[in-house]
């Protein structure tokens, strides 16, 4: 009879120990023969760690010097197919151009006909780099400008709040 109880004390603790490590546990670690979850980099999924992906290579003959084993193409073969979607989310194909490249592309344009019309240059090539380079000085020089006169004025307003020299409205 006591051998019973005994029996009967060890099952409850048992399942009280188990209880107790269970609430606490995650649940790969409750369930240790499925793994936990990770993200493939062969397969480009999310799967569990005990599902293991092997890559497949295929032979491709050349009949030349050069052959070589290449990945087997189970996608569609565009940008996204080989590289996978998330290389190209939220990008633009054909991004806009910025308000200074813009400008620089204007003012080329204008200043091209000067530099194809003295005949010193050999081809419309030359004559639009010419134009280019001259544009980008032009365009540089507009900023440094604009940007001095910001510095400037930044300078003596600091001076008026310090107190330094008179000024503002009065």
């Amino acid at each position: 009879m006591e051998n019973k109880l005994d029996i009967k004390q060890l099952v409850a603790d048992a399942i009280a120990k188990f209880r107790k490590g269970h609430a606490t546990k995650t649940f790969s670690q409750r369930q240790p023969e499925l793994g936990k979850m990770l993200n493939c980099k062969v397969c480009s999924r999310r799967h569990r760690s005990s599902i293991i992906c092997k890559q497949v290579f295929t032979t491709i003959i050349n009949r030349g010097p050069d052959e070589r084993e290449v990945p087997e193409r189970h996608a569609a073969q565009t940008r996204k197919g080989i590289n996978g979607s998330q290389m190209f989310a939220k990008k633009r194909i054909k991004p806009h151009h910025s308000h200074a490249r813009l400008l620089l592309v204007q003012m080329t344009q204008d200043l091209f006909p000067k530099y194809f019309s003295w005949n010193i240059f050999k081809t419309p090539q030359e004559a639009m780099h010419a134009a280019r380079g001259e544009a980008q000085a032009i365009l540089s020089r507009k900023a440094r400008k604009l940007r001095n006169s910001v510095v400037q004025q930044q300078h003596r307003s600091r001076q008026i709040n310090a107190g330094l020299i008179g000024g503002g409205i009065q």
